[in-house]
C-alpha cells in the first residue's frame, strides 16, 4: 500500500512523474501475469531412496508402482543408479530448459560445479557464467580470459578450476572463481583438458601439434607428446595411460612417463575430433570427420562396434556417469544420440536440439540431467522423461526446438509434435472422460450384435425419409423419371 500511494504521489493525472516521459494513467487495478519458474530438483530422489533404506529392502520395492500422469509426482522417480528399468530409462532427451548469456556469444565449454547444482560455462569473448541447475537463472559472471574459453574442467578433489584459451593460456581457479595462477602451456588454441586419477597431473592439447603433461603442484611441464595437430585428450579414469586423437586420422595410446607411444590405432579416415574412456575404463570411444563414432575394446585390443547415426562431424561426446555402456554424442549440424555400446541403432536421437554445431556435453555426476552448450549461443538443459510429459515438446520454445515425428501446424501457429513420446513406457496414461467410456461402451455393444441386425434398418416412417432412402439407393431410378413414367 505505501509503494502504491508512493508511485501515485509521483505522478500527476495523466501518469507524467518526474522523468519528462508522456506517462499514461496509473491503474491501481493492473496485474502483473505470474508465470512460475520451473524448477529440476533430485533432492526428492534422494530423500525417497533414504527412507526406502531405511524402512524397506531396496531389492523388494517397486519404486515404479504407484506414477501417476502429473508432474506432481516427480518427486516419486527414483535415481537413475536406482531404476529398475536401468539404463533404458536413463537417456535425458526431453527438453527442460535454454539459457543465454546477455552478450550474445557462441558457447564452446561447459562443466558442472563440484556441488552439482550450479554449470559454468566458457564463451567466445573469454567470459565464465556460472547458471543455477535447478531453477536455471543467471547466478554469476566473469571476465576470465582475453579469447574464448576452449576447456573447463575440475580436478578429482573438485578443489580446483582449470580453464583453456584460444592464445593457449592455462589458468587456474578456486571453485569460488579467486584466481590462482596462470601457465602460457601453448603457442595456438588449447583443444582439451583431462587429469590424472589422483590429480597430481594433467595434460593438455592444443594446435601447436603436441600434448603435454603437467605436475599440478609446480605446475612445470613434464612431458610432450609430439604429433600432428593433436585434436583431442582423454587420461585413463584408474591407469597410467592417456589417449590422444589427431589430424593425422589416428588414435594414440601413450605412457606419460615416456615420450613414444604405446600404440597406434587407425580407426577413422578423416580428423579424430573427441575420445573418451568409458567411466570403468574398459573401452574407449572416438568420433572424427568422417561422421563415425567407433567403441575399442581395449582389453582386447579390437574395434567393438561402429556407431552411424550422424550426417555430419562428431564435436563432443560424453559417457553417462551411472551406467558405463551408454554414451552420448554430437555433431557439427546440432544433432544428439544417445547409445547403448551393445546396440547398433542409437536408444534415442534429437535430430535438431541446437541450432548450430554442439561444442561441449556434460552430465551431472547423479546422471538426472544433461548439459550440452553450442555455437548457436545458447546452453540448454536435458532431463529424464518425468511423470506429466503429454509431449517430448512440453515447456519447449517452439521454433527452437525439433519435431520428433510429423509436424503439423497447430491453429495457434505453432508447430507440435505428433509422433508418441514417452518411449520407456513408465507413465499412466490420462483417466478417460464419461462421454469416452459412453461411447466405447456403445462400440463394444455393436460389435457383438450379429452382422444382419447391424444391416437391417428400420422401414421409412415419413416422406423425406423415403425419399432420402430412394436417393441412397443406386439402383433405384430417380424420382423426376419416376413421376414422368406414371403421368405418360
Amino acid at each position: 500500500g505505501f509503494l502504491m500511494s508512493y508511485a501515485l504521489a509521483l505522478t500527476d493525472d495523466k501518469g507524467r512523474g518526474k522523468g519528462g516521459g508522456k506517462g499514461d494513467r496509473f491503474d491501481a487495478n493492473f496485474q502483473v501475469e505470474f508465470r512460475p519458474a520451473r524448477t529440476i530438483d533430485y533432492s526428492g530422489s534422494c530423500v525417497k531412496f533414504l527412507s526406502n533404506a531405511v524402512e524397506y529392502s531396496l531389492r523388494r520395492h517397486n519404486y515404479r508402482g504407484g506414477y501417476q500422469c502429473h508432474y506432481h509426482f516427480s518427486k516419486e522417480m527414483p535415481l537413475p543408479a536406482l531404476d529398475p528399468l536401468g539404463s533404458a530409462a536413463s537417456p535425458c532427451s526431453h527438453f527442460a530448459h535454454m539459457v543465454v548469456n546477455k552478450q550474445k556469444q557462441q558457447i564452446h565449454s561447459v562443466h558442472w560445479m563440484p556441488s552439482q547444482r550450479k554449470v559454468v560455462t566458457g564463451s567466445s569473448n573469454g567470459e565464465l557464467t556460472v547458471w543455477n541447475g535447478l531453477t536455471f537463472n543467471y547466478e554469476n559472471i566473469l571476465q576470465g580470459h582475453t579469447s574464448k574459453v576452449t576447456a573447463l574442467l575440475f580436478t578429482p578433489d573438485e578443489s580446483v578450476l582449470i580453464s583453456g584459451d584460444g592464445d593457449g593460456a592455462i589458468r587456474l581457479w578456486e571453485p569460488t572463481f579467486a584466481f590462482i595462477r596462470e601457465i602460457e602451456a601453448h603457442k595456438e588454441t588449447v583443444r582439451d583438458i583431462s587429469c590424472s586419477p589422483n590429480g597430481t597431473k594433467f595434460v593438455s592439447c592444443a594446435d601447436d601439434s603436441s600434448a603435454r603433461v603437467w605436475d599440478y603442484s609446480t605446475l612445470r611441464e613434464e612431458r610432450q607428446f609430439v604429433g600432428w595437430d593433436v585434436k583431442c585428450c582423454h587420461w585413463h579414469p584408474s591407469k597410467g595411460l592417456v589417449a590422444t586423437g589427431s589430424k593425422d586420422n589416428q588414435v594414440k595410446l601413450w605412457d606419460p612417463r615416456a615420450k613414444e607411444p604405446i600404440c597406434t590405432i587407425w580407426a577413422h579416415k578423416n580428423i579424430v575430433t573427441k575420445v573418451k574412456w568409458s567411466p570403468d575404463g574398459q573401452n574407449l570411444i572416438s568420433g572424427a570427420r568422417d561422421h563415425l563414432v567407433k567403441c575399442m575394446d581395449l582389453r582386447a585390443m579390437k574395434e567393438r562396434r561402429v556407431f552411424k547415426a550422424h550426417k555430419h562431424a562428431i564435436t563432443a561426446l560424453t559417457w553417462n556417469p551411472e551406467f558405463p555402456e551408454c554414451f552420448v554424442s554430437a555433431s557439427h549440424g546440432g544433432m544428439m544420440a544417445f547409445w547403448d555400446i551393445n546396440w547398433d541403432t542409437p536408444v534415442d536421437t534429437l535430430p535438431t536440439a541446437h541450432e548450430g554445431a554442439i561444442n561441449a556435453m556434460a552430465y551431472s555426476k547423479v546422471a538426472h540431467m544433461l548439459v550440452s552448450v553450442s555455437s548457436d549461443m545458447s546452453t540448454r538443459f536435458w532431463v529424464r522423461a518425468r511423470p506429466g510429459d503429454a509431449e517430448a515438446t512440453s515447456y519447449c520454445p517452439a521454433p527452437r526446438y525439433y519435431d520428433t515425428g510429423t509436424a503439423e501446424e497447430d491453429p495457434n501457429g505453432v508447430r507440435a509434435a505428433t509422433a508418441p513420446v514417452l518411449r520407456h513406457g513408465i507413465f499412466l496414461p490420462a483417466a478417460p472422460s464419461r462421454q469416452q467410456l459412453e461411447d466405447l461402451k456403445v462400440k463394444q455393444e455393436m460389435a457383438l450384435q450379429p452382422k444382419a441386425i447391424q444391416d437391417s434398418q428400420p422401414p421409412p416412417t415419413t416422406e423425406e425419409e423415403a425419399l432420402a432412402a430412394i436417393l441412397d439407393d443406386d439402383d433405384a431410378e430417380p424420382p423426376q423419371k419416376k413421376i414422368k413414367a406414371e403421368r405418360a
